[in-house]
């Protein structure tokens, strides 16, 4: 079929234009699938061996994938016998990831009997530590341990990886219904970007349509040079200049009324991102929470912000725009609540595997709420008030736990993980992953990678009738 020279430039419209919704479509409806395991599984590659999982090394020269398909090959033998196989015994004896964060713990890579010990390297750290045999044990262990924590909590937990932090909620936030101060100024600059910008846009194709039009009417039609250098000296410089200079004058007043050093602020909250979670500090206040900011409505609050590890991103949709938390270096800024509510941010700077579950929570109180609860925050975890709560406080105490997480008036005094002292009163568990509920909460502490993997938190050994006490205590700790 032969196209009309005259007819491209409607052609090449319409196919931008399609381009333009079919873009909208895959990104605003498709829903999310995993985060993407480093190592493959049995559940994601249906049970086949990959090429490398199926050359078999010399018996001089096994390795721990070796061990690691081994583990497959038993895996698969069980199934066919019709033994079930629980997730998360194949994601553990697959790998477990585990970060820097505790790479001193991690002294020695698997290696064959007989072999020779080598140095854990980072990068391996990083990406995936592959066990052997004992990770079978570890795998044994996790799945009694996580079936008797689901027991005592009662009900079934959905599948890992399920979706984004905070799924299911019907108020998804949106920088275009703003609820402070700061965001409406923003929101209402983006407005009049967007109203100047389809303006433009409509006077653009309205010209070229009569160009195409004319064109068609008639065939030798030529523009006289000075309608040309018109156009060009009117629509390509003078135009262009006096829009700019304009969104560039209104930009300016937008940063002005927003700057930092013009604007009271009684109330100081520091906030540092680590992978992948946030520390949150109120220093005038004098205590330290994890994951959640309050703060009173009404009222500018300083944010002063951080980065431990890489660079992460602060971002609350509805009370402002987004600032970077860069390590080595703080940044700060001013976000405002008008209405009492829960305000969700995210990490806006992709910063790892798990930055989708790097959520904070953005809580508003009326003025008295949010200081009867900065009085609750300043006090130290209560005492145990029955015999369940004080046995997980022992539980608790006597584990590997206290060497990453704190509770105020106890001996738990770790700072590599969130504090916990008054974790009971808090809405979700690693930054978003999951709900803070008894069932989760016991997986959570058995095996924390099947809810959110490659998290720094490995396993742990704790024994399964003890999982009930532990949880019981960890929610007393309001």
């Amino acid at each position: 079929m032969r196209i009309n020279q005259q007819s491209i430039p409607i052609i090449v419209l319409a196919a931008a234009a399609l381009l333009v919704f079919g873009a909208f479509v895959v990104v605003n409806l498709t829903t999310p699938g995993t985060d993407g395991d480093i190592v493959q599984t049995e559940e994601s590659s249906g049970g086949a061996p990959s090429t490398a999982e199926a050359t078999e090394p010399a018996p001089d020269e096994a390795t721990p994938e070796a061990s690691m398909q081994a583990d497959s090959t038993d895996e698969s033998e069980a199934a066919a016998q019709g033994t079930p196989t629980p997730t998360s015994l194949s994601r553990v004896t697959r790998s477990i990831l585990i970060g820097t964060a505790i790479t001193p713990m991690l002294q020695t890579t698997a290696v064959p009997q007989g072999g020779t010990t080598t140095p854990t390297s980072l990068s391996r750290v990083t990406r995936s530590i592959i066990l052997g045999a004992e990770a079978t044990e570890t795998a044994e262990a996790t799945t009694e341990v996580t079936e008797a924590a689901h027991g005592a909590a009662g009900g079934t937990l959905p599948p890992p990886d399920s979706g984004l932090p905070f799924a299911g909620r019907d108020d998804v936030p949106s920088t275009l219904q703003p609820q402070g101060p700061v965001a409406a100024r923003q929101a209402a600059l983006w407005w009049i970007m967007l109203g100047i910008g389809g303006v433009i846009y409509l006077a653009v194709m309205v010209f070229v349509l009569r160009i195409v039009g004319k064109r068609r009417r008639e065939r030798e039609y030529r523009p006289s040079n000075r309608k040309v250098l018109g156009l060009i000296v009117g629509g390509g410089v003078i135009l262009p200049m006096i829009v700019l200079t304009a969104l560039f004058a209104l930009t300016l007043g937008t940063m002005a009324v927003l700057a930092l050093d013009d604007t009271p602020t009684e109330l100081t909250v520091e906030v540092t991102g680590f992978r992948w979670w946030w520390e949150v500090r109120y220093p005038d206040q004098g205590f330290v929470t994890a994951n959640e900011i309050h703060i009173p409505i009404g009222q500018p609050v300083r944010f002063s912000l951080a980065s431990a590890d890489v660079i992460h991103s602060f971002w609350v949709p509805e009370l402002g725009g987004k600032m970077d938390l860069l390590p080595g270096q703080t940044n700060a800024f001013w976000l405002q609540a008008d209405t009492p509510g829960e305000y969700r941010g995210q990490c806006a700077e992709f910063c790892g595997r798990q930055h989708a579950n790097m959520a904070i929570l953005v809580i508003a109180h009326e003025r008295e709420d949010f200081e009867a609860w900065v009085a609750n925050q300043q006090q130290a975890a209560r005492d145990p008030t029955d015999e369940l709560i004080a046995r997980g406080q022992e539980v608790f105490l006597n584990s590997a736990c206290i060497a990453c997480h704190a509770v105020a008036g106890t001996t738990a005094q770790g700072i590599q993980g969130p504090n916990l002292t008054h974790f009971g009163s808090r809405r979700w568990i690693g930054a978003g992953a999951v709900p803070n509920t008894d069932a989760y909460l016991g997986q959570w502490i058995v095996n924390s990678q099947v809810l959110k993997p490659g998290n720094l938190m490995p396993p742990q050994d704790i024994p399964a009738e003890d999982i009930p006490a532990l949880v019981a205590y960890l929610h007393s700790l309001d």
